[in-house]
């Protein structure tokens, strides 16, 4: 699970509009200091990572992640692990909701299944990253979760 939270948090790093070089040989730098090949591409708004440490092979693809707009509803990642930690994750973002409890915030959802488990989970956050809402479901258990800053 480690390694996944390393890729995911390098994803974050990559899109923060850093030219693509820099962060293509930032990116790759940090993921071999964790003991493991690794291979990053960056096209546009695009992002593609291969990473095997001879234990787990992670790949995982990002599309549409920069653009202007705050809640990019194009904008999807996927990650798939083979090997010690086998599993998938999936995040695409929604848009913005229209009405409702939500309405105004920037919607996303995601799916994790990882050793025999399942997590989906909607998350509601605003622009500025300070409040967050988030609906969860994992092994039929429904969660609610608020926060703001």
């Amino acid at each position: 699970m480690k390694k996944w939270l390393l890729v995911l948090g390098l994803l974050l790093v990559l899109v923060t509009g850093c030219s693509e070089y820099v962060a293509e040989e930032a990116a790759e730098a940090q993921l071999e200091a964790e003991g493991g090949d690794a291979e990053v591409d960056i096209d546009g708004d695009d992002v593609n990572i291969e990473y095997s440490d001879g234990d787990t092979d992670i790949v995982m693809q990002g599309e549409n992640l920069g653009g202007n707009d705050w809640c990019n509803e194009d904008a999807t990642v996927n990650i798939v692990a083979t090997g010690d930690d086998a599993g998938t994750y999936q995040w695409e973002v929604m848009g913005i909701v229209d009405s409702g409890e939500y309405e105004g915030l920037c919607h996303m959802r995601t799916y994790m299944e990882s050793g025999g488990s399942t997590i989906e989970a909607d998350y509601y956050v605003n622009e500025e990253g300070e409040t967050v809402h988030m609906n969860m479901n994992s092994a039929g258990t429904e969660y609610d979760f608020d926060y703001s800053s």
